[in-house]
């Protein structure tokens, strides 16, 4: 009952090992690389826990579920519910944050949507309830004489024949399915397949006194069908009302804030410009002293090519005059407002030739083509188009709503541009008025302390996962599993040391000890002097890899594998065996010279690397190595 007991392992080169691995405690596999600690660890304990859990599940489920082959295995007794932890590559993928990496900020999302308070992002006016009134009043100072219809919108829960159906024994006449208005007793085009769109038709009327109390009845009515929203369509527009959430001095409507509001990776809180990435590519022509030399009129013809008709030239030549910008001047002599115009267009409106003309600039057509372009074009543009912060969010991925929903003045990507230590202390004095969000605060809690525990407070929850160092994305993904805290599970763990500093395995070893007290039991894969130390058992595997491998030369604590003359791992341990040290170092006269390295936190460093000899960079992991 206190161990999970393995009969006669036979996987891969494992000679029939009989193995016990105690409940609650830490148990380090080690020995030479090949020699089969992973194949006892992860092909036949964590195999036959996953085998098990997934025999668990229905049949239809398991078709689901990738599954792992039966290991070659006599027997396991005691085995707890296993959750392994394996080595992968780091790729990183650029809409992957710290937070989204550890899941704190799906809990953030969810304690801004029930605890924010949403302000406008054009008046910066607190977001509230609005009257039927205030939309009457409002629907009122337009124009005598003006065309309005009322509209509620629909949400589908049945059959769209039932919908008419119902539509038509309440009273109803027309709706409208995607932009077109239909009577309700016709032939309506629907397909079922696609995203429709259904607005229900309450009234068709003309503003003027007289009507005012029917257009009230008809808001009424609207809102009454659809919780509370409305759509009033005049001057071949519609403008959206909902009551529970508006501004009162402008009455522009927003939708209500779910934890979708806070989702870059959705449309519901993405920033339209750069699309939840937080930057963009532009146009980087100010680094081009060739480029910043030619006047406008000489660039566009170079941009152009053999593309360049008279009259495009021509056209282009006209509008820089009307904009007031020498289409002959050079780039580098042109006033600063007339540069931005070149790289960022004009808002200003031309007439030529029957046509209005709009001079788009060559940032925007640049980060478009860096998006879309072909391959060959991309290449082509590189040079020429540099990855800039998204001018519109501010590298913050998101939205204007929800930039603007704030915790005690402070907006969700505030929090997570905050250090994880600061953010941890943000979160820690937030108080619950009710027990309905307990669990998520707890949650985000224990993740970010573990987080700040294994020494990643420098980091901030909004960085980047493709910026990130080896060690820190190892510690990141350490931090997703274990920051969860289960109780009465096995982790199978695969090097988790791989790439950390001693410093940063200190503190990762005390987290591992802090799991193992929750009542988990861990079984590592570890060649680490100073996680082999804290081990309360250890499984010494030799004496050597591949077919001469597979046997257990040592078991016990690590006093009992240092004193025992058949452990390899032991005589290094004991300080018996030693790796040489030469006593002669290598010289060199060829260097490879380093001028003002500023990437990521480099703080421009100028160094010589010797050529020919080895030369190694250490240092805390992040640090800049």
């Amino acid at each position: 009952d206190n161990a999970i007991d393995i009969e006669k392992a036979e996987q891969n080169n494992l000679k029939g090992l009989d193995v016990s691995i105690p409940h609650g405690k830490i148990t380090v596999c080690t020995g030479p690389s090949g020699s089969g600690k992973s194949s006892l660890a992860f092909e036949t304990v964590y195999a036959e826990g996953q085998r098990r859990y997934t025999e668990s599940m229905s049949a239809y489920s398991r078709q689901y579920v990738k599954q792992m082959a039966k290991p070659k295995v006599e027997g396991i007794d005691g085995l707890l519910a296993s959750i392994a932890i394996e080595q992968k590559s780091h790729a990183g993928n650029p809409r992957s944050t710290i937070g989204t990496m550890t899941e704190a900020y799906d809990y953030l999302r969810v304690l801004f949507a029930h605890l924010g308070i949403a302000y406008c992002p054009e008046t910066g006016e607190k977001i509230r309830s609005i009257s039927k009134q205030y939309v009457l009043d409002r629907l009122m100072e337009l124009p005598e004489k003006t065309k309005v219809q009322i509209l509620a919108p629909l949400e589908l829960k049945e059959s769209f024949e039932a919908l008419k159906q119902r539509l038509l024994k309440e009273g109803f006449l027309r709706i409208r399915v995607n932009g077109e208005i239909f009577e309700l007793d016709a032939e309506i085009p629907f397909d079922k397949r696609r995203k429709n769109e259904l607005l229900l038709v309450i009234d068709r009327l003309v503003v003027a006194p007289q009507a005012k109390k029917r257009l009230f009845d008809a808001i009424d009515t609207a809102a009454k069908l659809a919780q509370n929203t409305l759509v009033a369509h005049f001057d071949d527009k519609d403008t959206f009302y909902n009551l529970a959430f508006a501004v009162p001095s402008t009455g522009k409507s927003y939708p209500p804030i779910t934890p979708h509001t806070f989702s870059f990776n959705t449309q519901h809180g993405m920033c339209f410009d750069c699309t939840g990435l937080g930057f963009q590519f532009g146009a980087n022509l100010q680094k081009h002293r060739v480029i910043m030399r030619m006047s406008p009129y000489a660039l566009m013809k170079k941009l152009w090519k053999d593309y360049a008709t008279r009259d495009a030239l021509d056209l282009f030549e006209e509008m820089m005059e009307e904009l007031g910008i020498d289409p002959d001047c050079p780039l580098e002599k042109l006033p600063a407002k007339d540069l931005q115009i070149i790289l960022a267009g004009s808002d200003i409106h031309l007439k030529q030739k029957g046509y209005k003309v709009r001079f788009n600039g060559l940032g925007p057509v640049f980060s478009k083509l860096a998006k879309s372009a072909t391959n060959s074009l991309k290449q082509e543009l590189s040079p020429w188009v540099d990855q800039i912060t998204c001018p519109t969010c501010e590298g913050t991925r998101l939205n204007p709503l929800a930039r603007n929903v704030r915790i005690q003045d402070y907006s969700i990507s505030d929090v997570c541009a905050l250090p994880l230590d600061q953010a941890q202390t943000f979160i820690e004095n937030i108080t619950l008025e009710d027990h309905l969000l307990d669990e998520t605060l707890s949650q985000l809690k224990r993740r970010l302390h573990f987080l700040n525990s294994i020494g990643l407070d420098y980091l901030s929850l909004d960085r980047s996962a493709p910026t990130l160092s080896g060690g820190e994305t190892q510690r990141i993904r350490l931090a997703r599993q274990l920051g969860s805290w289960l109780t009465g599970c096995l982790y199978v763990l695969d090097e988790p040391t791989i790439g950390l500093h001693p410093h940063n395995n200190a503190l990762l070893n005390s987290s591992l000890k802090k799991l193992c007290e929750q009542g988990n039991t861990l079984l590592l894969v570890e060649h680490d002097p100073l996680t082999v130390g804290i081990a309360d058992y250890i499984l010494d595997f030799g004496p050597a890899a591949g077919k001469h491998g597979g046997e257990i030369m040592a078991r016990g604590t690590l006093q009992e594998i240092i004193k025992n003359p058949k452990s390899l791992t032991g005589a290094y341990l004991s300080g018996k065996k030693k790796i040489p040290i030469p006593k002669v170092r290598r010289t060199s006269n060829h260097f490879l010279k380093i001028e003002n390295a500023h990437l990521h936190n480099l703080k421009h460093i100028t160094l010589d690397i010797p050529i020919g000899i080895i030369t190694c960079l250490t240092g805390v992991s992040g640090s800049g190595k």
